[in-house]
């Protein structure tokens, strides 16, 4: 990343006040990410400064994790790669399997205003769940069981 877009890129970071604490991207998100414009195309904010930092990772298998579990922390200290089953494993290791948040009178919940016309972006806010858990809730991949 040149000078000047790293400049236009810490633009957009509120580092918080605690030592090694998450800095959080102010800027465009995508699906819960961060996004930012360089070099001719829109890039996720966490990997953009990972490679900034610790050089091009390059072989699309690598996915950058975050160790802090805030998809808008962009401090390097908090990120580290892994393939996507070695991302799956430390989600589950941390208990952070999205599914797992709700209980199933909460799923039915959810199904029940969604189903009276409520929308997604509202119902996901209001239970605390991502983008991709409530497609997924949506699409029968997730607590498909639940009526």
């Amino acid at each position: 990343m040149k000078q000047d877009d790293l400049i236009r890129f810490m633009s957009y970071v509120q580092k918080q006040s605690q030592p090694n604490g998450c800095w959080l991207w102010t800027g465009a998100t995508n699906h819960d990410y961060g996004t930012f414009y360089l070099e001719g195309e829109y890039v996720r904010t966490h990997r953009a400064i990972y490679e900034h930092c610790f050089g091009v990772i390059g072989d699309s298998k690598w996915e950058v994790c975050h160790e802090c579990d805030t998809p808008l922390c962009v401090n390097p200290a908090h990120l580290f790669t892994a393939t996507h089953q070695g991302n799956a494993l430390d989600m589950v290791s941390k208990g952070r399997c999205g599914a797992a948040k709700l209980t199933p009178d909460e799923v039915r919940q959810i199904k029940q205003l969604l189903a009276n016309g409520a929308k997604s972006q509202n119902v996901r806010k209001q239970f605390g769940i991502s983008q991709v858990q409530m497609w997924r809730l949506k699409n029968g991949q997730a607590w498909k069981e639940v009526n």
